[in-house]
């Protein structure tokens, strides 16, 4: 599990170093409403992604829970296969449904700004090509988490997206620097990473003697689950994509690419945990198949604190210094005192949501779905009208403002139902060393920092010291906390024995 950490925090950091890099290039060569329109794409990509009907985790789930259980060979493979045959059906319906709506989210929709029609509606068409071919990913992908083949996917994403990037930069740099290049280029990189961690998957699988067929009894078998997870990827595809749709129509396109710089930035938040999240849910499938409750207990409560010992400093680092941290990454100072409040906002939104995300991956791995459901749906009804309502007065601020109370309300009120059932008497343990101590040493430690210690001149030095106060803060919150500091200490002993 230690392997599929570090690849896990390998491929996450990669891509994040790619989009940090990037990113600035894509703006300068296209343009800021070119860029929106890459959200916007961005977002229909997240949207068409629920249509999986939930099976990439389930999938995830299921080959976890087969690997420690005796003669689940053949059905591993006949499980790859199902869930393989609908889910080229499904891509095929997504792919003509997202061409036939082109049309009317250029003409109807979107605000043009700068860009003529023809250039968004060809965009339009062209995003759609890109994200059908991109769609079997996620179940390939969750296939392999599930077989705890955790290096080998974060591999294969590395090296593609590395080509990805580059070949788009070149292409657009030898030939025209256009909305059209960049997702041309989209398409062409979507068909070989999906046919590359396709067959991964298959090479992947346990030989059994046994050819993989088509077993629709199988999806029955976990249907209730897989509907679950699909509920749940509606309700958060929602929340976290209908933002930019919502935003086309509200506010002009260049508001809509200053709010796409900041949500981009703010990105590097579920980085940090996801890493974790992904390695531990197949984990904690087989320890609840297994039924080793002490052993699942104590790694979910260390997990927590470990992932709050790293979120809740980044987080709170990432709203303080927003704006030197978008001068650094764009190199843009107007850009950056447009995008920075709004970037201070989410920062704290998104940081309220990866907080909820240890506890849900416990949820999904027992197999129960319908608290999420329950709670997502109550905060998609709040934070939909407190959305529209913000935006309108305050625009991409208001925007990202209304994600912090949506976010607030799902971790006040999901924590103790999940905890009084899965784990009951654990709840003040999780809300004292989980959430409080960590935002209480946190915040002092990064608000004295940017009260007290004055900002070197040069970009290296502002990204040293930012950096710099980040970790301290993690530093602090891990060595004060009971159960993170002989953790910390034995791993600086066995760091150090090599130079004793």
């Amino acid at each position: 599990m230690q392997w599929n950490v570090v690849a896990n925090y390998f491929g996450a950091g990669w891509q994040a170093l790619l989009g940090l890099c990037f990113a600035p290039v894509f703006i300068k060569m296209m343009g800021i409403e070119a860029y929106g329109l890459v959200g916007l794409v961005g977002a229909i990509k997240g949207f068409a992604g629920v249509m999986d009907l939930g099976v990439g985790f389930t999938l995830n789930r299921e080959l976890a829970r087969l690997s420690v259980v005796e003669n689940g060979r053949a059905q591993s493979r006949d499980m790859v296969r199902t869930v393989e045959m609908l889910g080229g059906l499904v891509s095929a319906v997504v792919l003509v449904g997202l061409i036939l709506l082109a049309s009317p989210l250029s003409q109807h929709w979107i605000n043009h700004g700068k860009l003529s029609q023809d250039t968004v509606h060809q965009a339009m068409i062209l995003g759609a090509v890109a994200i059908g071919l991109h769609w079997p990913v996620g179940f390939y992908t969750g296939g392999l988490l599930g077989l705890q083949r955790q290096v080998l996917a974060k591999a294969i994403t590395a090296v593609t997206s590395t080509v990805r990037y580059v070949g788009t930069v070149c292409l657009l740099w030898l030939g025209a620097p256009t909305i059209q290049v960049f997702l041309a280029c989209q398409i062409f990189m979507n068909l070989i990473e999906t046919a590359v961690l396709g067959a991964a998957l298959w090479l992947s699988l346990p030989m059994s003697g046994h050819t993989a067929r088509f077993r629709i009894g199988l999806f029955r078998d976990i249907w209730r689950f897989s509907s679950g997870i699909l509920g749940i990827n509606v309700i958060g595809m929602v929340m976290t994509r209908l933002d930019k749709i919502m935003l086309t129509k509200l506010v002009p396109l260049e508001v809509v690419g200053y709010y796409s710089v900041a949500t981009a930035a703010a990105k590097v938040l579920p980085l940090l945990v996801s890493p974790i999240r992904i390695a531990l849910f197949p984990k904690f499938a087989g320890l609840i198949q297994q039924d080793a409750k002490h052993q699942l207990d104590g790694l979910y409560h260390f997990t927590c604190q470990l992932l709050s010992a790293v979120l809740i400093p980044a987080g709170l680092t990432l709203a303080f210094f927003s704006h030197e941290i978008l001068v650094l990454w764009t190199r843009d100072p107007s850009i950056a005192g447009q995008a920075g409040p709004i970037l201070t906002l989410f920062a704290i939104g998104t940081l309220l949501t990866q907080l909820m995300w240890m506890p849900v991956t416990l949820q999904y791995a027992y197999g129960w779905t319908s608290l999420a459901v329950a709670v997502y749906s109550g905060t998609l009804l709040v934070w939909i009208p407190s959305f529209i309502m913000l935006a309108n007065r305050c625009g991409g601020m208001g925007a990202a403002g209304a994600s912090i109370l949506g976010n607030l309300g799902m971790l006040l009120v999901g924590l103790p139902v999940m905890h009084k059932r899965l784990i009951p008497g654990r709840l003040g343990r999780y809300i004292v060393f989980g959430l409080l101590w960590p935002l209480t040493v946190s915040l002092a430690v990064v608000t004295l920092g940017r009260v007290a210690i004055p900002m070197p001149a040069s970009s290296i030095g502002q990204a040293a010291c930012i950096a710099l106060l980040a970790g301290l803060a993690s530093v602090a919150v891990a060595l004060s906390s009971p159960t993170l500091r002989p953790w910390c200490l034995n791993l600086a002993g066995q760091v150090a024995r090599p130079f004793r």
